[in-house]
């Protein structure tokens, strides 16, 4: 994700201690925290646990659910001015 350690242990709201630990295999997380873990890293838990080895990238992201949730709640022209921003804003190839 590029975040350092201690970044992903502020988002999560652990020590950089328990953070490196769960990195290196040295501590298991707890479920919640799997779940936060899953929620910044945009993954599932079956991920995250290596249950799977390869992520389905054409499943939505809990972000891109969220979107589109917006999107289909918004008025038109809320809609227009959101994909226009996004569009402003995409990062260069």
């Amino acid at each position: 994700m590029g975040i350092t350690q201690r970044e992903a242990a502020e988002k999560l709201d652990c020590s950089i201690l328990s953070y490196g630990k769960y990195e290196r295999g040295e501590r298991e997380p707890s479920i919640d925290m799997l779940k936060k873990m899953a929620r910044l890293f945009n993954v599932n838990v079956d991920y995250l646990i290596g249950n799977i080895d390869t992520l389905d990238r054409n499943e939505l992201t809990n972000y891109e659910k969220e979107l589109l949730a917006a999107a289909r709640n918004s008025d038109e022209r809320a809609q227009k001015d959101a994909l226009k921003l996004l569009r402003d804003n995409k990062i260069a190839d």
